[in-house]
């Protein structure tokens, strides 16, 4: 089995018809206004909604074998802030998409998070790729009312 891509993005689309796949809004870094002091940081979570897409390959047709997946967030401080396992099913196809749908982001500090995606072959953790995400939070902008002219 052989990991080709894995890309976060806002918004997927497949088209019936074709089965065409779209990501739309690859998401390379996130940015929130917050007025946070450092020692509030560890129970923030962004409310921010998200795909984590990954498509594999089976390169031997007579292997049908499920592929067994670790995702793991990754904080800037090298915290494991967990992820789902996953099983994707290639016993009847020879490549398989599988589009993880995350809702809010656990937030420890500015800096740059990873999503560190894994296969697990015979029991062991082998990384296949990193996807680097710069956070950062923005103080809020004080709105100010101009003059009627």
């Amino acid at each position: 089995m052989r990991h080709i891509w894995t890309i976060l993005c806002q918004i997927t689309s497949v088209d019936t018809n074709t089965d065409a796949f779209s990501l739309i809004n690859v998401l390379d870094g996130i940015s929130f206004p917050a007025d946070l002091a450092e020692a509030e940081v560890d129970d923030v979570v962004i409310p921010i909604s998200f795909h984590l897409v990954t498509s594999w390959w089976r390169e031997e047709l007579e292997n049908t074998d499920d592929i067994d997946v670790q995702v793991r967030l990754i904080s800037p401080e090298g915290e494991d802030l967990g992820g789902p396992d996953l099983k994707l099913p290639l016993k009847e196809f020879q490549f398989s998409r599988y589009n993880l749908n995350i809702q809010g982001f656990p937030y420890r500090g500015d800096g740059l998070y990873r999503y560190v995606v894994f296969q697990i072959k015979d029991g062991q953790q082998v990384e296949v790729q990193q996807i680097p995400i710069p956070v950062e939070r923005t103080p809020f902008q004080e709105r100010q009312d101009t003059p009627d002219d």
